[in-house]
This record gives C-alpha cells, sequence and structure tokens, in this order.
C-alpha cells in the first residue's frame, strides 16, 4: 500500500479522535452543569468566596435538602472556576493540630533563651510532668526559628576556671593520684611517633622521609622532608631557594640523576599549560627550555612596558 494512503487514513483517524475527544468533552461539562441547578449554582458563586470547601457543601446540603460530597463540590468548582479566594492551608486550624499543650509551648518561648536542649528537657519533665526528649526539643527550636544563643564555643577573652590556681585547689587528693599516670612527663613523646628515617607514601604517591623528632614543629618540612629533594641534593647540592624539584618522566619512584631537574613554579605553570610534559624525559626536558625562555620573554615584556 502506498506510504500517502497510509499517512492520509492516520491523519483522518487522528482527526477523527480529536472530534471525538471535543465532542466527549462537550458532553462532560454539559453533564457537569447538570449537577447543580441555576439556583444551586448561584448560591454556591455567592458563599463560596472565603469559605472552604466543606463549608460550601454544608451550606448547601442544609439549604437545598441535598447529599453533594465534598468530591463533587470540589470539581465543579475547579471546572466552573469558582474561588474562594484563599490559599487551602488558610483554612487549616492550627492549633487544633498542634503537638505540644499550649502552655508547654508558652514555657518555651518564654525560657527558650540561654537554655540548651537537654536543659529545656529536664525543666519541662520538672515543671509540667511531659516527657519531650532533647531531640525533640532541638526539632521545636528549628521549627519555630528560636535560636538559644548556646554555641558551645569558648568565646574571646574567657578566663579558664583553674587559672592561677594549684591542683590542690580544684581536685582532690584522691583525683590527683588517678591523674599522675595519665600526665605527660616533660619530653615525652606521643604514641604514634615513628623514629628519624621513616619513609612513607602520601596519597599522591610522592615518598616523605622523616629527618627530626621536633615535638612542637611549625611546618611539616621540620620533620619530613620529600625524598625526590633529598636525592637531588644527594647528586647536585642544595636546591635553590624559590625552586622545586620535579621528576622528568612523571614517575614519582624513578629518583635516578638524569629524572630529576629543578623548576620554578611559573617554568611549571608554562608547562602545564602547554603539555610540555611527557613520559619522555628528552622531550619532557625540551618542552622544559621553551617554558624556560617563554618565561623570559615574559619578563622582558614587563621590564619594557614599565
Amino acid at each position: 500500500m502506498p506510504s500517502w494512503r497510509w499517512n492520509h487514513r492516520s491523519l483522518s483517524r487522528n482527526m477523527g479522535m480529536r472530534r471525538l475527544n471535543h465532542s466527549s468533552r462537550r458532553c462532560w461539562n454539559r453533564d457537569m452543569k447538570k449537577l447543580l441547578s441555576d439556583e444551586q449554582d448561584a448560591y454556591l458563586r455567592k458563599i463560596a468566596p472565603g469559605r472552604s470547601t466543606k463549608e460550601c457543601v454544608d451550606a448547601l446540603n442544609e439549604r437545598f435538602n441535598a447529599h453533594f460530597t465534598r468530591v463533587q463540590i470540589q470539581n465543579y468548582k475547579n471546572n466552573h472556576r469558582i474561588l474562594s479566594g484563599k490559599n487551602c492551608w488558610e483554612f487549616v486550624n492550627h492549633k487544633k493540630h498542634r503537638k505540644y499543650p499550649e502552655e508547654i509551648r508558652n514555657f518555651i518561648f518564654e525560657n527558650y533563651k540561654g537554655t540548651g536542649h537537654k536543659k529545656m528537657s529536664e525543666l519541662i519533665k520538672e515543671k509540667f510532668d511531659y516527657d519531650m526528649t532533647p531531640k525533640q526539643v532541638d526539632s521545636f527550636y528549628g521549627n519555630n526559628h528560636l535560636n538559644s544563643g548556646i554555641t558551645g564555643w569558648f568565646k574571646k577573652g574567657i578566663v579558664p576556671k583553674n587559672k592561677g590556681k594549684r591542683l590542690v585547689d580544684y581536685m582532690s587528693p584522691e583525683m590527683i593520684e588517678r591523674s599522675k599516670p595519665t600526665r605527660f612527663k616533660p619530653g615525652q613523646m606521643p604514641h604514634n611517633t615513628v623514629p628519624v628515617g621513616t619513609v612513607k607514601e602520601l596519597k599522591d604517591g610522592y615518598l616523605w622521609v622523616k629527618i627530626n623528632n621536633q615535638l612542637k614543629p611549625k611546618s611539616k618540612r621540620v620533620n619530613w622532608k620529600p625524598l625526590h629533594h633529598i636525592m637531588y641534593e644527594f647528586y647536585n647540592g642544595p636546591v635553590p631557594e624559590g625552586h622545586d624539584v620535579m621528576f622528568l618522566d612523571g614517575n614519582v619512584k624513578n629518583f635516578s640523576k638524569d629524572n630529576l631537574e629543578v623548576i620554578t613554579k611559573a617554568e611549571r605553570l608554562y608547562l602545564n599549560r602547554h603539555n610540555f610534559i611527557s613520559s619522555d624525559p628528552t622531550i619532557t626536558r625540551s618542552g622544559l627550555v621553551l617554558a624556560r625562555m617563554m618565561n623570559k620573554t615574559y619578563k622582558r615584556k614587563n621590564q619594557n612596558g614599565k
């Protein structure tokens, strides 16, 4: 069968279905209009503003001695654009559906400032003999946007209670004796201290070596040092200030002399920006030469511009 005939029949079929849908919709609307008489329709339009559907149903059934349901009237109002002028939640009596008694709510509103969840739970239990858990108090605070002002932080300038006091001033002799075994002794090292010379691997694959054992180092590099820095210094001497050591082939476990090279941050920027880094050390070294030329050119242009 030719395709145009099939398309023509499909078009006719679709148009027929559309006519059927329109006709059925008109019949449905006509049937819905018959749900209420003209007098009932006029009365519903008169009482609908400011009233809920349930109130309209009760008024209609009482006035006309009918048995309309809430669903029927709700659908009728929707189909005929009869509006109440209010949102659905405005018809709900929130006080009726509150979980906690009004006296407890008022007590919380009056005393929440400076009172935490646990303390408030104890006060409610003591005053009203009502079980309200700290978690429920927390939820109540959050739902009603109550902020007790308690953060749990040490405020700036706060003075510890034991400042300037001896142990005997705020601890009993028994407590002092029990605390002696757990005190830190001068020079005592933490239990997880590792010896100098320990090598550890970080998440990025780099190896670090422990070179010192200071108790309170100002930075990580006081006690630990990258192994490739140590190997470069072993081959070539100290790393210049402001420079870093890179692996030319990208293998962080290859510590051979020909694979380690010092570069600046600017040179590393050009290497990464122009994809000059390769798994072949020769190609990476050539890219490093280009990166240094580009960096010097940039500096020269800035000097001339000034």
